[in-house]
């Protein structure tokens, strides 16, 4: 009961949703301006571009203001944010490998983490085909799975002291946005979810990436 009614007391609040999701946007666009501008030449900061704006574009088009656009703006900014998963295994994946190149099965997960929620965006999985559905929302908990499995394992043989560090809060970041994202769906209202999303996740995860970016070599991504 005191939940629901934590949840109700959010859920009325439209200026702390717009204020939170508009400052999320901002900030991770301003990773991936840092990101192209200091690390563009490496591959892992292309990537992170990508990730960011991905992330950015998803958050326009599922926040508080994304009744006011376009439907086809809308169509656009969903499909691309529909590879923040992807892309944040592939960013992963690339800061934890030596020598990350992508190679045919990366270019496989890329597709199989992207397809299932492309198909429901398109209409084409929800209705038609639910076991789509199902697989486009337990597919970021598999990557994440595989990620922190990556990391963990392979600590032991990892002579690269920030890199050892980073394989204990990569796991533990993307456990936390996962907790989230789980969190935020459970909740009914669009305007509390979206308070409870970026709120507790997207603006956090974005401070803390905004500082690693300003204060980090870019040759250390």
């Amino acid at each position: 009961l005191m939940t629901d009614s934590f949840f109700a007391a959010i859920a009325a609040n439209t200026s702390l949703a717009i204020a939170l999701s508009n400052g999320a946007v901002a900030l991770l666009v301003v990773v991936a301006v840092l990101a192209a501008r200091d690390a563009h030449r490496i591959f892992q900061g292309r990537l992170l571009v990508l990730l960011a704006l991905s992330v950015a574009a998803l958050e326009v088009s599922s926040g508080p203001g994304s009744a006011s656009l376009a439907p086809a703006v809308s169509m656009g900014l969903e499909l691309f944010g529909a590879l923040n998963v992807a892309l944040l295994w592939l960013f992963c994946l690339s800061i934890l490998e030596d020598d990350f190149k992508l190679r045919w099965p990366n270019w496989i997960g890329v597709f199989v983490l992207s397809l299932g929620t492309i198909a429901v965006l398109l209409g084409t999985g929800a209705e038609t085909h639910p076991v789509i559905a199902a697989f486009s929302a337990v597919a970021p908990f598999a990557a994440i799975v595989h990620i922190a499995w990556i990391a963990v394992s392979e600590r032991g043989g990892d002579l690269v002291e920030p890199r050892r560090r980073a394989r204990l809060w990569i796991p533990a970041a993307l456990v936390v946005a996962a907790l989230v994202s789980v969190l935020s769906e459970e909740v009914q209202d669009a305007t509390a979810s979206s308070i409870v999303r970026n709120g507790l996740a997207t603006l956090p995860i974005s401070v803390v990436l905004l500082w690693w970016l300003v204060a980090v070599d870019p040759t250390r991504l």
